[in-house]
């Protein structure tokens, strides 16, 4: 169990990253310093497309915001991370849960 850096800070262009959570029960995707209009959207790999992840109950896309600057989402699968531009140095990460194999 560990941190990984998924994206140095940073206000430069919108970024999308890989979070290969495959390896783990479960993880912690975060994102540091989003502004008030700012939103991370996050997808899920299903046959090699990106799917944006939803809430079961409520069908509505999950998003990082400044209110909900992270969220534990199912291991087992390979995720992609979209942070737009933005005003303050913005960096992603992912909190590894414990390995599937233990």
């Amino acid at each position: 169990m560990g941190q990984i850096t998924l994206l140095n800070p940073t206000t430069a262009d919108a970024a999308a990253v890989i979070a290969d959570a495959s390896r783990y029960k479960s993880v912690i995707i975060s994102a540091s310093a989003l502004g008030v209009d700012e939103a991370v959207t996050l997808k899920q790999i299903s046959g090699g497309t990106p799917v944006v992840v939803a809430d079961p109950a409520t069908a509505v896309a999950v998003e990082l915001t400044v209110l909900i600057p992270a969220v534990r989402l199912e291991g087992g699968a390979v995720y992609v991370v979209d942070k737009p531009e933005t005003v303050s140095a913005c960096g992603l990460y992912m909190d590894t849960g414990p390995a599937i194999n233990s």
